[in-house]
């Protein structure tokens, strides 16, 4: 019967992941229609997905902290119902400015998913099985950005509001499953008990993680990066507050005290950093240096997220049998081979070298992914699931938008104020100098990996700073589990 539980458990995870990477890929085709609608300028229309990604990094960590104190049940449930019901609300948006209110409402929605997913299969499943689950549900994600430009093109031919519709319709069948499925019987991470949220903590983090990824993201603009000094200084006095008071909303001795947990999260931040602008730098590539039409172009990018979809299952089983930092480090180094081929492209690279290395990006990544947030959750305390599978969020939330930003500044270096499509000479340097870079920052996050140390698999072992509880009072909550 347990057993059953654990599968029910899995399938609502994986559920709610691919519909959440599914939202994020299909929407992009369905901007210019939502455009044309609402009648509303390109910098304006941006904010759809913008403010999306601001809403989401504001609220992970803090919703990982309650989940954590009141259960991650609750926060899984409840993240569904407000990612559900926000998307029915986008689909039924009568002006633009309700629409972006609506698609803030679902970025808290997805914070909630992103708290606890993976926290969940951690409690749920032994650390013998917990690799391979957590690779199923990675698969989950790459599998809906895969389908995104597929379906999300087919689906925006009957409006653009049908993806909404879509998402809406899965989302309330994954609903009604967890009111079903999710009870009593769900072994969950043990709460502590004892503590308050930090609210005040809670406030200066959403705000200063909101104006860091703000400025990041805009950083062609000078007065972005301004916001992003001015968010690092409040994120400053985020940390120090937090190592004064007594219930910090993020225990920074998860930093100080545990290397695998923190050279696990750079290494996150560092490989999304250097990959997640590839697709942008490959389908103007495609389009402006090969000439393909946008559908095909489309077809051939969605090879590296298929292999992702593969390998990512697969290399999460052997991270519950070897060692993950081994099997992440090989991952990280394959994708920063695949860096460097792309920068030694031009106009006259065959197709089938730029699918192979697309390929061989997927198939990096995907050894990369699973066997990283195995080692994060297995070198965690259970009742910190929640604020570990939270931080593991923030760091991919800032290496993408470190990634666009370094994008940005190689961008203005050689091509100015002109256009892509106006300069294809410009744009290859640029393109060339962009895959150098990523290449040379993958080096780093392939020792960074390494640095990491051992995570014992197959056991509950933690740092030697973090096996015993601080307190008798820790002890008992330690061995509390929720029902």
């Amino acid at each position: 019967m347990k057993f059953e539980t654990e599968k029910k458990i899995l399938f609502l995870c994986v559920l709610t992941s691919f519909l959440v990477a599914f939202m994020a890929s299909a929407l992009n085709l369905a901007l210019p229609s939502i455009e044309k609608e609402f009648q509303v300028s390109a910098t304006l229309l941006t904010w759809i997905v913008t403010g999306f990604i601001l809403s989401t990094a504001a609220f992970i960590l803090p919703f990982g902290r309650l989940g954590d104190l009141k259960g991650l049940k609750p926060v899984f449930i409840i993240g569904t119902g407000i990612y559900t019901v926000s998307a029915i609300f986008c689909s039924f948006s009568g002006d633009f400015w309700f629409l972006m209110g609506s698609r803030l409402i679902q970025g808290a929605g997805a914070a909630m998913i992103f708290a606890s997913s993976n926290a969940l299969l951690s409690v749920s499943f032994p650390p013998g099985k917990r690799g391979a689950v957590l690779g199923i549900n990675t698969a989950s994600i790459y599998l809906g950005l895969s389908l995104g430009p597929v379906l999300g093109g087919f689906l925006t031919q009957f409006g653009w509001r049908t993806i909404f519709l879509f998402v809406s319709f899965f989302g309330t069948l994954a609903f009604v499953l967890e009111l079903i499925w999710l009870k009593a019987s769900l072994k969950e991470a043990p709460k502590s008990g004892r503590g308050k949220f930090d609210l005040f903590g809670s406030l200066l983090y959403g705000v200063s993680i909101v104006l860091i990824v703000l400025g990041l993201s805009n950083s062609k603009y000078w007065e972005y990066p301004v916001l992003s000094l001015f968010g690092l200084i409040l994120f400053t006095a985020f940390l120090v507050r937090q190592s004064r008071i007594k219930w910090p909303l993020l225990d920074l001795r998860l930093f100080s005290r545990n290397p695998p947990f923190a050279f696990s999260n750079l290494a996150a931040f560092i490989n999304y950093a250097a990959t997640n602008s590839m697709a942008v730098l490959m389908s103007l590539y495609l389009q402006v240096v090969k000439g393909l039409p946008p559908h095909i172009s489309g077809l051939i990018l969605v090879s590296q997220p298929i292999v992702q979809a593969v390998f990512s299952p697969i290399s999460g089983r052997l991270s519950d049998r070897l060692e993950p930092r081994v099997i992440a480090s090989l991952g990280m180094g394959l994708s920063g081979v695949s860096l460097l081929l792309f920068s030694f492209m031009d106009g006259s690279s065959p197709m089938w070298l730029v699918a192979g290395n697309l390929s061989l990006m997927g198939l990096g990544f995907g050894l990369f992914a699973a066997p990283n947030t195995n080692a994060i959750m297995n070198s965690t305390r259970r009742e910190n699931y929640g604020i570990a599978s939270s931080i593991l969020g923030t760091a991919r939330l800032l290496g993408q938008s470190f990634s666009l930003m370094a994008v940005t500044f190689i961008f203005s270096l050689f091509l100015g104020n002109s256009q892509v499509s106006e300069n294809p000479s410009a744009f290859l340097s640029s393109f060339k100098t962009a895959f150098l870079f990523f290449s040379a920052l993958s080096v780093v996050g392939v020792f960074s990996s390494l640095a990491r140390g051992t995570i014992h698999n197959g056991k509950e072992s933690l740092p030697s700073a973090l096996q015993e509880p601080d307190s008798p009072q820790d002890k008992g909550e330690q061995s509390r589990v929720q029902d």
